[in-house]
């Protein structure tokens, strides 16, 4: 661990504090199934609020229970918090191992073995929500990722959790602590500074150089990006290209970000040896480590599933009177 940043240890502590302010008792309902037009209004939701700062899922429970329901949490009472309870507690629940991709954990130990000693540091670089209910902490800490790392650092490297060379840097806004961290390198390690960035989303390059140019001059930071393609967002870009016939393009841009098709292609020692030698590694969690495919499906079915039993209390209706409606709500609600 490096001095002055976070450990997970803590930060898996303030998680389950928070987890453990909400009703163990309250009602715990999944569904098997999200109606198409409440998923994306799901989603659409989460980023509405992420527009507003960092993401609340106390917020967007509120939100969620005014749009829906046209009923305010104050007047539902204790079917709300039922409702607010029952969707947090669940959503830490939610066993992420099974959503973290094989090529990743087949490929951890490799890694270790062809970079441990060449790198300066591996950052866990991810956002989310942190600060309101913890929720983007216990979704690292389920995916038993870290303790697989842990693991194979002791196994591989025989060294102390305090040589690892790791940061955990889980926040709200990663981007900000993004700056912090690169000052104290900056004061740490001689210039240039070598940053690679594993990302699955292609926008969020643009954003760390533009943040980057913010506050350093140029000179000072060899910035590496590396593209996540396998992702969502990687998955949802070669959709639009081949749709709009600009594959050429594409193919263009993911020579310049150094994509790659899998965790996997990272052991290409003759490809990566010397972009990782002496650089500080920026590994983002969403997409990247976890299949943010199917992690949505299981989002979307303990929020639906939380949301379902509890507007049925609120509204003393069927749960299949809820389908119909929430559904019918949702779709005048997507763009």
């Amino acid at each position: 661990m490096i001095q002055g940043f976070s450990s997970f240890i803590a930060a898996e502590h303030s998680a389950l504090i928070e987890y453990s302010s909400f009703d163990k008792y309250a009602v715990r309902s999944k569904v098997d199934r999200v109606d198409p037009a409440v998923f994306k209004y799901i989603f659409q939701l989460q980023v509405a609020i992420e527009n507003l700062g960092p993401m609340d899922y106390r917020a967007y429970a509120t939100r969620m229970w005014l749009e829906l329901l046209s009923l305010t949490p104050e007047w539902s009472g204790s079917v709300y918090r039922d409702f607010e309870s029952s969707m947090i507690r669940g959503l830490h629940d939610i066993d992420m191992s099974k959503h973290v991709y094989a090529h990743v954990k087949e490929s951890l130990s490799g890694l270790i073995e062809s970079y441990g000693d060449s790198v300066l540091s591996v950052i866990l670089w991810s956002t989310g929500d942190v600060s309101a209910t913890g929720y983007q902490v216990a979704k690292i800490a389920r995916s038993g990722i870290i303790r697989q790392y842990r693991s194979l650092m002791r196994k591989n490297m025989f060294v102390t959790p305090t040589q690892w060379k790791t940061v955990y840097m889980v926040e709200d806004n990663k981007f900000a602590k993004l700056i912090d961290y690169v000052r104290w390198a900056l004061a740490t390690y001689p210039p240039p500074l070598k940053l690679v960035v594993i990302e699955d989303s292609a926008k969020n390059f643009e954003k760390v150089a533009s943040a980057l140019r913010l506050f350093f001059p140029k000179a000072l930071i060899e910035l590496i990006s590396i593209w996540a393609v396998y992702s969502r967002e990687g998955i949802s870009e070669a959709e639009k290209a081949e749709k709009s016939d600009t594959l050429l393009s594409l193919e263009a841009r993911k020579s310049v970000l150094n994509a790659i098709d899998s965790f996997a292609d990272l052991l290409d020692t003759a490809r990566f040896s010397d972009a990782f030698r002496g650089a500080h590694i920026l590994v983002d969690f969403d997409g990247v480590i976890g299949n943010n495919v199917t992690m949505r499906q299981e989002q979307a079915r303990v929020i639906y599933g939380a949301f379902r039993s509890a507007a049925a209390l609120a509204l003393q209706a069927t749960c299949e009177h809820i389908d119909t409606r929430t559904a019918e709500r949702a779709a005048t609600l997507i763009s």
